[in-house]
């Protein structure tokens, strides 16, 4: 068989570096090492950057079958992510990725897209992970199933539920950022605004958007919200709505920048200016939305900050017991051409 060699100071080893080889080099016990590792508390910050520094230095980390095997635990994270795909969610799970693989877990990752495979995923990765991160398909997530797992005190996160929920959860302020984006246009001059909406996480948006028109004098019509359908294609189909609306529109609001932008294409393609005719705003922020003709004006919410979070309350919770806490993250509206 053969071995990977490593040395210190010139001390070579035949063997895989091991937590006694760098509490010698830290020059303290083997325990402080493993309270290091396990990011426990009561422990100088000198005597921990000091380990730190020397396991990145060795790329030394720790074996997970054998701190399994010792601990119970599975050292893995459950992820399951849900219907919708966006940047931001991409972003929150690469953060999480970074973090929980630089604390020694693995992430076990898969997709749901209805509530009854997300349910089923719950069941097959509980026995298989030490918590879930939950990005939710629940319309109404309070099920006996939450339940049944919250009572035996098993870690579980929520992130975006469509409403508001007793168990541990992440939420997003949207209906801030769309008052936010309706008072904008307004002061601009955008007085006929509308707002097109796909089928899902519909009310806060509507409850921003009213509240937005109601704090600038605008009055609110029904037909100021409209229906459109997922992504590039149904931005580029509301150019057909635009036309049958009874005032002439001058500003729209949208659920996503795919949408946004593929509104943008089919008003260029009418020979309609953005913004001089038309001003659009997209919402999530997503990675291109700053490079494209006009850049988007878009309503952001929390991509890296939100998945910082997440590692942070679960590793306490499955580390030291903390228990979990929800938490509000505000959107921001990020002004630039197209509005």
């Amino acid at each position: 068989m053969n071995y990977n060699i490593y040395a210190i100071d010139g001390i070579k080893y035949d063997k895989m570096l091991t937590i006694k080889d760098i509490a010698q080099k830290a020059g303290c016990s083997v325990r402080t090492v493993s309270r290091v590792i396990n990011n426990a508390v009561n422990v100088k910050e000198e005597t921990r950057e000091n380990i730190i520094s020397i396991t990145r230095q060795y790329k030394y980390s720790p074996d997970p079958l054998a701190r399994s095997l010792k601990t119970k635990k599975r050292y893995t994270i459950g992820v399951i992510l849900g219907a919708i795909d966006s940047d931001v969610n991409r972003e929150r799970l690469e953060t999480m990725t970074r973090l929980f693989n630089t604390a020694g877990y693995a992430m076990l990752v898969s997709r749901a897209r209805d509530q009854e495979t997300e349910d089923e995923l719950i069941k097959r990765f509980i026995p298989r992970s030490d918590a879930l991160v939950i990005f939710t398909n629940m319309r109404f997530p309070k099920t006996a199933l939450l339940s049944a797992i919250n009572k035996e005190d098993y870690p579980f996160f929520l992130i975006d539920p469509e409403c508001r929920t007793d168990f541990p959860a992440v939420y997003i302020n949207r209906a801030s950022g769309y008052r936010d984006a309706v008072k904008y246009l307004a002061e601009k001059g955008r007085k006929h605004q509308l707002l097109a909406l796909e089928n899902n996480k519909r009310e806060s948006r509507i409850n921003g958007f009213k509240n937005g028109l109601l704090e600038s004098g605008i009055i609110f019509k029904n037909e100021m919200i409209i229906e459109a359908e997922t992504g590039f294609a149904g931005g580029r189909a509301l150019t057909q709505i635009i036309n049958n609306t009874s005032e002439p529109v001058n500003g729209i609001i949208c659920q996503s920048d795919k949408m946004a932008l593929g509104l943008v294409s089919g008003l260029l393609e009418k020979n309609l200016r953005v913004p001089e005719d038309i001003s659009v705003i997209g919402f999530d922020n997503d990675n291109y939305s700053e490079y494209t003709t006009p850049q988007l004006t878009t309503i952001m919410q929390g991509g890296s900050s939100i998945g910082v979070y997440i590692y942070e309350q679960i590793l306490e919770k499955i580390e030291h017991g903390i228990p979990i806490k929800s938490r509000i993250f505000d959107t921001k509206l990020i002004i630039r051409k197209s509005a």
